[in-house]
């Protein structure tokens, strides 16, 4: 075949780019996807698939294609800046920040200012900000495709200062810096929390705006097709491997997963590993397969694969590990099938505030496009509703409102000595990588309880018999 030429290889990427603008990500994501393999030393082909793969919720394909970016194309320091961005809601701070050590961009700066919001560090955060948006006015801009426009960082701080803003209260404020962010779905999530703080009617239209806009669609068939063979799993044998170490902490996404999480992260006996996606591949095989009743073999293979934990970091070798990933209550069978002895805890919290939160919350991944409609969101309940997940109990509200009772309680169940650390989670230095990582920061308390009953005539679809 002979080999296109430089302008023949541009009409490609600029074909994909086009694909971008006009939204069409699934479509910009394949074609990439080929690109990378055809120009495969191309760290710039990379970089830009990395990008795109980032923008469908593929996070471990967008994580492996910046490494290729930055390895193959070092001179540009938007590869570096995007994947420290794209990994700090993962709680990676430390890396994240190593990746544009020694840039003197402003991506850089922008990287630096957003650690510190993730880290909650609020009023640091706001003031690098102000140094950030003070540079942009005077950045020596070279369009050479190599950094972003400075009006894009101008956009952004103001957006992570709003968010900064409205966790201090300050919602005028907050949606001052809004006024002059470019609209986007995160800006109009932001916007309709500070419509919501202020008790303003117009919140829900703005959260249904962002929603629409935010590109994850809901297949409501294929979402019932893989639920009913979901339900029909048959597993009925055991790996022969000790699952006694593993709880899994499951529940409607939202319902207060990461705080229990973080409790029990607080007990020296349990090492707390957040949203493991070793469980993934595992769910996507099998139900490709139609769920099969695997012999020993297979069950112990898999479930080695799971223990060896190469994806999500080591497996410890003494003392209890969590697995904080909700999505997991579809797949319980499966769970007490491959690890024998392992304890489920599901959190179970008022369904009108939980899936209220999910629909305020935008989700990486676009397997969560449930959370984008009232349609997925009645789904998406139903399903969960119509399951017997089973495990240990626990109510949020309860364990917010009582939780001298409800968490010694919990220790119990799970044979854990107590502990009266864990009744002070937020103490925690450990970083959460989820959309609850400030809130866990704060002590445990009510504020959330009834948040749902505010949008009561708009969530009614989701409980209608």
């Amino acid at each position: 075949m002979q080999e296109k030429t430089q302008e023949e290889k541009q009409q490609q990427f600029d074909h994909g780019m086009m694909l971008v603008g006009s939204g069409r990500l699934e479509d910009a994501f394949r074609h990439f996807d080929r690109m990378s393999q055809e120009y495969s030393d191309n760290g710039y082909v990379w970089g830009t698939f990395a990008v795109v793969a980032n923008m469908q919720g593929k996070m471990a394909l967008a994580e492996n294609a910046y490494r290729n970016a930055v390895v193959l194309d070092p001179e540009t320091p938007l590869w570096r800046e995007q994947f420290a961005l794209s990994i700090l809601p993962g709680g990676r701070v430390g890396e994240a920040l190593g990746l544009v050590e020694g840039l003197d961009t402003l991506g850089a700066d922008f990287v630096q200012a957003t650690a510190l919001e993730f880290a909650d560090q609020t009023g640091e955060a706001l003031a690098a900000l102000g140094d950030l948006i003070e540079r942009v006015k005077v950045y020596p801009f070279k369009n050479d495709g190599r950094e972003l426009h400075p009006s894009h960082f101008m956009g952004r701080a103001r957006y992570i200062a709003a968010k900064c803003l409205y966790r201090e209260g300050e919602y005028g404020l907050a949606l001052d810096q809004l006024d002059m962010c470019p609209e986007s779905p995160d800006t109009l999530i932001e916007r309709g929390k500070c419509y919501e703080k202020l008790g303003r009617a117009e919140a829900w239209a703005v959260y249904q705006r962002a929603n629409a806009a935010h590109g994850h669609r809901f297949d409501l068939e294929i979402f019932r097709k893989q639920r009913k063979l979901e339900k029909n799993m048959q597993m009925t044998r055991q790996s022969t491997l000790d699952g006694s170490k593993f709880i899994f902490i499951v529940g409607i996404p939202r319902s207060g997963t990461s705080l229990v999480e973080q409790v029990l992260g607080m007990h020296p006996e349990v090492t707390p590993m957040g949203e493991r996606k070793d469980t993934a591949p595992i769910v996507r095989d099998l139900g490709s397969r139609g769920w099969p009743d695997l012999d020993l073999e297979d069950l112990d293979r898999v479930a080695g694969y799971y223990h060896k934990g190469d994806r999500d970091g080591t497996v410890p070798g003494t003392g209890f590990v969590t697995d904080k990933l909700p999505e997991n209550w579809r797949y319980v069978p499966m769970l007490k099938a491959l690890f024998p002895g392992c304890m489920i805890v599901h959190v179970i919290r008022n369904p009108e505030d939980a899936l209220l939160s999910c629909f305020t919350q935008l989700f990486a991944s676009s397997a969560m496009g449930w959370a984008n409609s009232v349609e997925g969101l009645r789904a998406y309940y139903r399903a969960w509703e119509d399951t017997e997940v089973g495990g240990i109990e626990i109510r949020y509200e309860e364990l917010v409102s009582e939780p001298e009772r409800v968490i010694p309680d919990l220790l119990g169940k799970l044979g854990l000595p107590p502990c009266e650390e864990c009744l002070s989670p937020h103490k925690s230095d450990r970083l959460v990588g989820t959309a609850s990582y400030a809130q866990v920061k704060k002590p445990i308390n009510t504020k959330s309880i009834g948040r749902g009953a505010k949008f009561a005539e708009y969530l009614a679809p989701v409980f209608e018999p």
